[in-house]
Order: C-alpha cells, then structure tokens, then sequence
C-alpha cells in the first residue's frame, strides 16, 4: 500500500495519520487552534446515525477506520491505556501539492471529542475542521466494524490506581460504550 492509500480528501485538503513525529516546534509560522465541542458539532448535523447512548466517538472511530482503509493506527479489538482514557489520534493535513496545512490531534473521549493543533498560515482552523468532517458526513453510514478499548491509568477520583474502561466502536449492529460525564 502506498504511503497516501489511506489518505481521504475534501478539495484541496487531504488528511492522513501523523506518523512523522515531527515536533510541531519544528514547524515555522503555525498558530494554533482548539475546539473542545466537536461532538456537538457533528451531533448538529443531524447527519449521524441513532447512537443509542453510545460515545459520538463510537460512530467517528469506525468512520475514520473505514475512509482510511483501517490505517488510523489502532487495531480492531486494541486495548490501549493511557491517562484520560481516550483514543488520541495525530494527523496531518495537506495540500494536492503536498504543502503542509496543519498539524492536530483528535482527542475521543466517552462524553466529549477534542479537535486541537496547530495550522500552517494558508488555512483557517474552521476551514480545516469543516474539510475534515464533511467526507465522514457525506456517508455517515459507511463503517468498519471496529472496537477499541481504552483504560484510564490515573482517574481523577483514585490517583494512582487504574480507572474504568471505556469503549468505543460499532460491532456491525450497534454503536459500543456509554457517555460518561465527569
């Protein structure tokens, strides 16, 4: 498979993992962006399917597994700890000309999504967000069955104990995991 095979694209800007570890203080003239109510943004376009309790980022995970032909950098049934107990996927936009346009991360919780990064000078943080989102929308029923779960290695409550498991996913017939709101 070729390095762009699991790259999606919305006009001009395409979309990969981020598998460079390049620094993001490597990278001149960046500003940054953040927007803690992504989720909220993708439940208004009442573009999503009926998630019955389920995690928003239970239906994006899958979504995002599938238009990247699984290349998200997570394996269906990954157990994966960290603290925060959420799935934290690095990406890269770009131009067709392969000019960077931004560094972000995507930040999955149970109850909420993080989109937060930084963009090169020729683009504006909306524009990257809604370029990011509107491939997903525009096949919201297009998933991989996939599932991951996440544990929480420093809950707030227990510092220095291990915290609830979350999960995240779509088994084929139905979006997996609860929202859980601290």
């Amino acid at each position: 498979m070729g390095k762009l095979d699991s790259a999606f694209w919305h006009g001009d800007f395409g979309f990969l993992i981020d598998r460079s570890h390049l620094p993001l203080s490597a990278v001149k003239e960046l500003s940054a962006f953040r927007d803690d109510r992504f989720a909220d943004f993708l439940e208004s376009s009442s573009r999503l399917p009926i998630l019955n309790g389920a995690p928003v980022a239970s239906w994006l995970l899958p979504r995002l597994a599938e238009v990247t032909r699984g290349s998200i950098n997570l394996d269906d049934q990954e157990r994966v700890r960290n603290d925060g107990g959420c799935v934290f996927l690095k990406w890269i936009s770009f131009t067709k000309e392969m000019k960077p346009r931004a560094f972000f991360n995507l930040l999955c919780y149970s109850n909420r999504i993080i989109i937060q990064g930084k963009c090169m000078s020729n683009t504006v943080p909306c524009d990257l967000a809604s370029a990011f989102i509107s491939p997903l929308l525009e096949h919201p029923e297009g998933l991989r069955k996939w599932k991951v779960l996440v544990t929480d290695t420093d809950p707030p409550n227990a510092p220095g104990k291990l915290g609830r498991t979350y999960v995240f996913g779509w088994d084929g017939a139905k979006f997996l995991g609860t929202r859980e709101y601290e």
